[in-house]
């Protein structure tokens, strides 16, 4: 089984959400990205002056998955914390992953799912790791209800090649 992060769940049909599915929905996204910047970019020069008919898409584009994005500063070579939004949005709604920069622009990024929470944001930045302060819920069996915790987690900023990493809860 392909070891996942903190918080993942089962899909329906018992199918995990995979690590690989959220790579695709967001290389798809971050490739979409210089597009959609010529459109804004094509904009009419000025205030909006009128009224302005906008049409959907005719299918959800994979950027939509994309909430949050955070460079870290700190790292060496290159890394960024970002979200895509899956599941339902009351329990663990984002897929929280660390992409580190390969070491030649040809390689691209190594991604790591690092957990699934209903909120994050990056506490503290080093040059070997980051702390992040995490909202994880979940439903208690016996009860029913549904329990959450506000906890940190220390992630380490490994080199591209590395193949895992190791989060560790913060005491």
């Amino acid at each position: 089984m392909e070891p996942r992060g903190i918080g993942s769940r089962i899909a329906p049909q018992g199918r995990t959400w995979g690590l690989t599915a959220m790579r695709l929905r967001l290389f798809t996204a971050l490739a979409a990205l210089p597009a959609l910047a010529a459109i804004a970019l094509a904009a009419t020069d000025g205030p909006t002056t009128a009224p302005e008919t906008v049409m959907a898409l005719g299918e959800e584009p994979p950027e939509a998955y994309v909430t949050d994005v955070k460079w870290i500063e700190s790292s060496e070579t290159g890394a960024k914390i970002y979200s895509t939004a899956g599941g339902d949005p009351a329990i663990n709604g984002l897929y929280t992953f660390l992409a580190v920069a390969g070491e030649a622009p040809d390689m691209g990024w190594r991604v790591f799912e690092i957990g699934n929470f209903n909120s994050w944001k990056i506490a503290e930045q080093t040059k070997d790791h980051v702390i992040l302060e995490v909202s994880r819920s979940w439903i208690d069996q016996a009860s029913g209800d549904v329990k959450t915790v506000e906890e940190k987690l220390k992630v380490p900023l490994v080199p591209a090649s590395s193949d895992r990493l190791v989060v560790t809860p913060v005491k």
